[in-house]
């Protein structure tokens, strides 16, 4: 009798099992059915938002081209091709949003007076491949293949100059591409402009500490002490860096009552992307910034940049965006080197809710103060 009692609770036992685990996966592939469906209805919406432009007289068109006998990719997009045009170089390295090729019809602002190019760099986004050689992921090579770029981009769409603007990683890309080819550009725009890197990290670790300290964190305030300031030797040390820094608002300023850019807008805004299948929205957001900056030369180049001492002085226009609040760039190493700066015009401009990643009220003031510039 005993033995029967058991054996008709193990079964009871396997049934519950065996339904939470069914319903568990019933859960599982509906949220993932919705996920899709969610994905490929908002798909349907940004080519139908670009599709006016390739009707008319603008462009909103993909395309593979070969830039230092690598396939990469651009977008090209704007209301109109007669309209100057603006080359965008993303951040990272390694991370091509926010203004890679998945930024198809989300910067109409923008778009309605410029032709914008939205450039996926090499092992970055829609660009990355698995067996390209990491010892080609180098500061020269990147610019390489960006005067490629810009000398197609002259060629295709017959102007004599374009501008420039650089955001993050890319503003050191953009700087120097300014400085060397001036004749190749109208102005250049940096956003969140990387001055001295190495300056920058240790101004970021005390900000961390301090911050950290009064927020009563004191995990976050010991981890600090252990690893001590950057640079580590130590990869172990630089991610626990990495990880602190991204928990804390050096990246994104949190604004009370105002609608502000998030994490989980940048991801969205890549997943939803209609150009991108979903290995590209892995590739974009975790294998592409990984390989990059954890395989190749180009991060630890990155880290010995010093515009300071590099250029004094640049032969087109300089105007610098940057958030109030940015401890990654931060503001007490770009308005020396600005004051400095010799240039035919220049003009800083510091944005009220932002720090690294642009709040979108301020994305909107970048946009217009570009278009103040090229109209």
């Amino acid at each position: 009798m005993i033995r029967l009692r058991c054996m008709m609770i193990k079964k009871n036992i396997i049934k519950y099992v065996l339904e939470f685990v069914a319903g568990l996966l019933i859960f599982i592939f509906v949220c993932l059915g919705t996920l899709i469906i969610f994905r490929e209805v908002n798909q349907k919406s940004r080519l139908g938002e670009a599709e006016p432009y390739n009707e008319t007289e603008g462009i909103s068109e993909l395309r593979e081209i070969e830039l230092g006998g690598v396939s990469q990719y651009i977008l090209i997009e704007g209301q109109s091709k007669g309209n100057e045009m603006c080359l965008f170089l993303h951040g990272g390295p390694g991370l091509s949003a926010p203004y890679g090729v998945s930024s198809r019809a989300l910067y109409p602002e923008l778009t309605d007076s410029c032709t914008a190019v939205y450039w996926d760099q090499r092992g970055s986004g829609k660009s990355y491949q698995s067996d390209l050689d990491l010892a080609s992921i180098t500061y020269e090579q990147l610019s390489q293949d960006a005067i490629e770029l810009v000398d197609y981009l002259l060629e295709t769409f017959d102007k004599e100059k374009i501008y420039l603007i650089g955001s993050s990683w890319g503003t050191i890309l953009g700087m120097r591409l300014a400085h060397d080819y001036p004749s190749k550009f109208h102005a250049y725009f940096g956003i969140g402009q990387v001055v001295n890197a190495k300056q920058a990290d240790h101004l970021t670790y005390d900000w961390l500490l301090n911050e950290y300290s009064t927020l009563g964190d004191e995990e976050s305030v010991a981890l600090l002490k252990q690893i001590g300031k950057p640079p580590y030797k130590k990869e172990k040390n630089e991610m626990i860096f990495q990880r602190l820094i991204a928990k804390s608002e050096a990246y994104i300023k949190n604004n009370d009552g105002e609608k502000g850019v998030s994490l989980l807008e940048l991801i969205q805004n890549v997943y939803l992307s209609p150009d991108l299948t979903l290995w590209e929205v892995y590739h974009t957001l975790i294998k592409g910034p990984d390989m990059i900056q954890n395989e190749s030369p180009l991060w630890k180049e990155t880290r010995y940049v010093n515009l300071n001492e590099e250029i004094k002085q640049i032969e087109v226009p300089v105007y610098f965006l940057q958030g109030m609040y940015d401890q990654i760039t931060p503001n007490e190493l770009l308005t020396p080197f600005f004051n400095t700066l010799e240039a035919p015009e220049k003009e800083i401009i510091l944005l009220e809710e932002s720090a690294h990643y642009l709040n979108n009220n301020d994305q909107l003031k970048v946009f217009e103060f570009i278009k103040s510039k090229i109209n």
